[in-house]
């Protein structure tokens, strides 16, 4: 037993030390003050954790890693601001970006590759957790979105929120395929279509918020085929148009003006909603539902959420309901030291350093 025991541990002890964490202040009170050289300096499979504060630049990550922010707060002693375009390239699989607000101006006439999170082809197995996505541009044309997925990419959205407020904005917009993408309890507000694509993926989302300013094709998904499920989808006025769907089923979705088509589907209003005064800055609204929404124990009755009752529509609907700021609010191990051996009859001591909340 002692020879098994020391041997477990030592094998622990090299999985966990294998990997680096890099720290990022940009006040100077870590060995790097931007993320670029931090992922420059890292490994693959090396954690970055990137403090508080507004002056961080863009980068791109060609490796895999996981990249921890503070949260994405507007108050500068809390949020994790990133000023610059996001761009993970397909020798980056498995990377994960947890808790950053991500700002950028993004458009071109001519590539939808212009957005403020960039997934390139081939990119597979990307995480983006509790992040928020913003484009700034306010052109009058071209291509403005928040997400870009290339071909054969795949990526999860957990927890995420997307504006694209300016002319033709998007939340995800893509003119490739063989992708696939993953929204779980994500909020896009958008002026334009919230999704947009002229090629074929899979799409599938879950207890989502979707709304735009333009009463014309929130969802234009034609080429695609997937899922979407217990997602309320609004427009600012007059009736959702459904013919853009493809081979999108929907089930227990809710919208403005007429149910969408599929099982389960219901028509809802703003009302639903605590405040749902913007249907372009999500930061203006509260998602919560309002006492005698028709969106609670709407959803699918296989699914539950926290309270064990029946899921409602919506972000804070189901098991993974949506965290405001996308602060680190769980803890979450950093390092571990196991020991090397296990003496006969002794303690034995594991260390372990983490995080919870914003800072370090």
């Amino acid at each position: 037993m002692k020879t098994i025991l020391s041997f477990l541990a030592v094998a622990l002890l090299a999985g966990f030390t294998c990997a680096a964490t890099h720290y990022v202040d940009i006040n100077g009170h870590a060995p790097y003050t931007q993320v670029q050289p931090a992922i420059d300096a890292a490994s693959a499979g090396d954690t970055i954790v990137v403090g508080t504060g507004y002056g961080y630049q863009g980068f791109t990550v060609d490796r895999r890693l996981v990249i921890i922010g503070a949260g994405t707060s507007t108050i500068t002693t809390e949020g994790t601001r990133i000023g610059g375009i996001v761009t993970i390239t397909d020798t980056a699989d498995s990377t994960e970006l947890q808790g950053l607000w991500i700002i950028a101006s993004a458009n071109s006439s001519t590539d939808s590759l212009a957005a403020v999170l960039c997934i390139r082809s081939g990119a597979l197995g990307v995480f983006v957790w509790r992040c928020f996505v913003e484009n700034t541009n306010n052109s009058g044309g071209g291509y403005v979105s928040c997400f870009f997925l290339g071909y054969q990419s795949t990526a999860q959205f957990s927890q995420c929120v997307a504006k694209a407020s300016g002319a033709s904005g998007s939340g995800f917009r893509t003119s490739r395929s063989g992708w696939v993408m993953t929204l779980v309890s994500c909020i896009l507000a958008t002026r334009d279509d919230v999704i947009y694509v002229t090629g074929s993926g899979v799409i599938h989302a879950n207890h989502s918020v979707l709304t735009s300013l333009i009463s014309s094709n929130v969802l234009n998904i034609t080429p695609c085929n997937g899922s979407f499920a217990n997602s309320a989808i609004m427009y600012s006025g007059g009736s959702p148009y459904w013919g853009y769907l493809g081979s999108v089923v929907l089930s227990y979705c809710a919208a403005n003006g007429a149910a969408p088509p599929g099982t389960g589907n219901i028509v809802c209003s703003a009302a639903d909603f605590v405040n749902l005064a913007s249907y372009t800055d999500p930061r203006s609204n509260d998602y919560h539902l309002s006492a005698g929404s028709v969106l609670r124990d709407a959803g699918d009755s296989t699914q539950f959420d926290l309270d064990s009752t029946r899921a409602d529509i919506g972000v804070y609907g189901g098991m993974h309901p949506f965290v405001e700021s996308g602060a680190p609010d769980y803890p979450f191990v950093l390092d571990v030291d196991v020991p090397t051996s296990v003496p006969q009859n002794g303690a034995v001591r594991v260390y372990a350093r983490g995080r919870i909340g914003p800072g370090y």
